[in-house]
């Protein structure tokens, strides 16, 4: 990131996965493991950023009522 001058500013904030029914954690662990150096693997992933410096709690929230 730090090398990245569109994503310096991200360097060391927090992010908040929202992958629906938790596929990143179900799999990244085997995707590391099986496939940890197969370039072919590495997946571009939509993703929306929201600054949220006054609002993380009703962000957080609300990422927790679309997941019911």
């Amino acid at each position: 990131m730090l090398a990245d001058l569109d994503l310096k500013s991200l360097f060391k904030r927090m992010f908040f996965v929202w992958d629906g029914n938790h596929r990143l954690q179900a799999w990244m662990q085997y995707f590391c493991h099986v496939h940890g150096y197969d370039a072919s693997w590495d997946i571009s992933m939509d993703s929306i950023l929201m600054y949220t410096f006054h609002g993380m709690v009703e962000l957080l929230i609300a990422m927790i009522d679309l997941k019911k």
